[in-house]
């Protein structure tokens, strides 16, 4: 088996591990649901059974159960392989021509030495900026593609995401930020580094992180989001960082889509929208938003001061 091929086969380790994950944490929980559910049924007829069944209390306690069982396994799988594989071992690391490659800096989590100030401008202007960039994404593939959209809101309802409990905003401001990181820009960069340069590595590990999440709508925005996770990974080495990155960014997604806008800002962003001036307007907004995360990528790698590392 060649290098390039034996480093994609790893690297899609993360990948498979979630799958197996969420399928049998799923079916636990709907033999534990199932059987809370009977124990306290006080029905007469099957009818009643079958529709209690189905009900949103036994949803919900699958749903919970999954989310916490996926979070607790998951986390703690992709946190001991990464220590004991690449952080602890310190690894070597690999060019296109079979040598150590000294300009991947080694896996870390230590903030010594980092500008605060760079790490707090740079983390708010990634976030916001690539939430624009999302945002506009999102915009056109839902008029190019609606039913993506359509099956994305669908999946986001059959998760449960779209009344979200306490479990579920920790599962996705906090906990899957964490675990996603330790899978894909650990696990997967690492595997992928020993057979691909710095943009091999970098764009096949978020092809795969879009390919997880299992809709065309998210696999491309998270490819994007990906990429700039990825490049922030490659040049640090650190994992905190991306974590960081990635739970501000979820957080601000999160938060934004539960704010009551009041009526004089929704008509100011019809007229916005929809006035001679929109396309200008929208074009700076996105200018603006991927300049910020430009800029903000560009503070984080640059926030300590050590030895160059060159893109290959």
């Amino acid at each position: 088996m060649s290098r390039k091929i034996k480093a994609i086969v790893f690297a899609l380790l993360p990948f498979v591990l979630i799958e197996v994950i969420q399928v049998a944490a799923s079916i636990f929980m709907s033999q534990i649901a199932v059987g809370l559910y009977v124990y306290h049924f006080h029905g007469i007829t099957m009818q009643e059974f079958l529709d209690g069944l189905k009900g949103q209390d036994v949803v919900n306690v699958i749903l919970n159960g999954t989310y916490l069982i996926y979070e607790v396994v998951a986390l703690i799988v992709f946190g001991v392989y990464y220590y004991q594989h690449f952080y602890k071992k310190s690894s070597k690391k690999y060019n296109r021509n079979g040598f150590i490659d000294m300009r991947f800096p080694e896996p870390n989590v230590s903030f010594r030495g980092y500008n605060p100030v760079k790490f707090v401008v740079g983390v708010i202007l990634f976030a916001v900026g690539m939430l624009i960039v999302v945002q506009y994404m999102m915009s056109a593939l839902a008029v190019l593609f609606p039913m993506w959209l359509a099956e994305l809101m669908q999946l986001e309802e059959a998760a449960g995401l779209t009344d979200m409990t306490p479990l579920t905003l920790i599962y996705v401001c906090i906990i899957g930020p964490m675990v996603e990181e330790l899978g894909f820009r650990g696990l997967s960069t690492e595997y992928l580094r020993r057979g691909f340069g710095f943009w091999g590595t970098c764009i096949i590990q978020a092809i795969i992180f879009g390919v997880m999440h299992m809709n065309p709508m998210q696999a491309c925005y998270a490819f994007v989001i990906g990429l700039g996770l990825g490049y922030v990974y490659l040049k640090t080495g650190n994992i905190i960082v991306t974590m960081v990155l990635h739970m501000v960014y979820n957080s601000t997604t999160t938060g934004l889509s539960y704010i009551p806008w009041d009526n004089a800002s929704t008509e100011a962003a019809e007229v916005a929208t929809t006035g001679t001036m929109a396309p200008v307007m929208s074009f700076f907004i996105l200018l603006a938003g991927i300049v910020a995360t430009y800029v903000g990528i560009k503070l984080l790698v640059k926030m300590k001061k050590r030895v160059n590392i060159s893109a290959s």
